[in-house]
């Protein structure tokens, strides 16, 4: 009879453990615990100094000095008109900024082509701002594709200067911005925008 009892009770936990088992195996596995996606935030591009006059740029040398105007296109491969900037004076990550906005529109030629070849435009990768003795780079922006059913584009160029002992507002607010275009030849123009004299 006592044989018997242990033999019962061992049945009966062998018995337990097996559901347990099953019961383990067959429900859903649980999702792994991901930590939250958190973006830390973007420290604003102070500007570096351009080491030598093609930055990254595709250039044909000679580089061709050229004048162009706010407001005014300026004719290439891809149109682009600069609108009246912006000065902004800001803090990020406790340092003072003197921020350069400038709108601008890049444009295609309209074309009946409908199988027409995108035509990419980074502006913020060809623009330079010199001030202080200082040449300074745009911050990343759009690469847009400019198509026969899309043929223009709109954005901001957005240029942070680092405002410092050597470099104070009033240095800075004169500044000069300019545009390289490829040509697709021989040779680079780089292009001054200036805003045009009103004439009486």
């Amino acid at each position: 009879m006592k044989r018997r009892l242990i033999i019962m009770s061992f049945l009966s936990i062998l018995g337990g453990y097996s559901h347990y088992q099953y019961y383990e195996h067959s429900r859903p596995a649980k999702a792994p615990q991901v930590a939250a996606n958190t973006r830390p935030p973007v420290r604003a591009t102070t500007g570096h100094p351009v080491a030598g006059a093609e930055n990254d740029v595709r250039l044909h040398l000679p580089v061709k000095q050229r004048t162009a105007y706010f407001g005014e296109p300026i004719k290439g491969s891809v149109q682009t008109t600069f609108k009246q900037p912006t000065l902004v004076t800001t803090k990020q990550a406790g340092q003072s900024m003197l921020q350069l906005q400038v709108p601008y529109q890049v444009a295609i030629q309209p074309t009946p082509v409908k199988d027409l070849q995108p035509v990419h435009r980074n502006v913020d990768h060809l623009v330079r701002v010199t001030a202080g003795g200082r040449t300074w780079a745009a911050q990343a922006g759009e690469n847009w594709e400019l198509t026969a059913e899309k043929p223009t584009a709109q954005g901001i160029v957005l240029v942070n200067m680092l405002i410092d002992d050597t470099h104070p507002e009033a240095v800075l607010r004169n500044y000069k911005l300019q545009m390289y275009e490829p040509t697709h030849a021989d040779w680079t123009a780089l292009f001054t925008i200036k805003h045009r004299q009103m004439t009486i």
